[in-house]
């Protein structure tokens, strides 16, 4: 039997990103100066009307945004659609 880890309440379960480790310019951004990640990828929701947010969307976050969980020794957040700040579309090109 397969189980599946559905979020309720507005929530989704997120995939954070990993920040690049380089700049555009090629330099080598050491561990201490990282910043917390903001940006994560929808991986479930249980509506996507209620947050609007269907899985494989690309979202910001907040600095503090989600409570972080593990699951299949995988880390990810649980974060409220409300803790969401925007997310990226995909434009179709004419």
């Amino acid at each position: 039997m397969s189980t599946t880890f559905v979020p309720s309440n507005g929530r989704l379960l997120v995939r954070p990103i990993e920040a690049t480790k380089t700049t555009p310019g090629g330099l080598t951004i050491p561990d201490s100066m990282k910043q917390e990640q903001q940006e994560a990828e929808v991986i479930a929701s249980i509506d996507e009307q209620y947050g609007g947010y269907a899985v494989g969307t690309k979202i910001l976050l907040g600095k503090w945004a989600g409570s972080p969980i593990t699951i299949d020794y995988e880390k990810l957040l649980l974060v409220s659609a409300d803790e969401v700040l925007g997310y990226w579309e995909e434009k179709k090109e004419n």
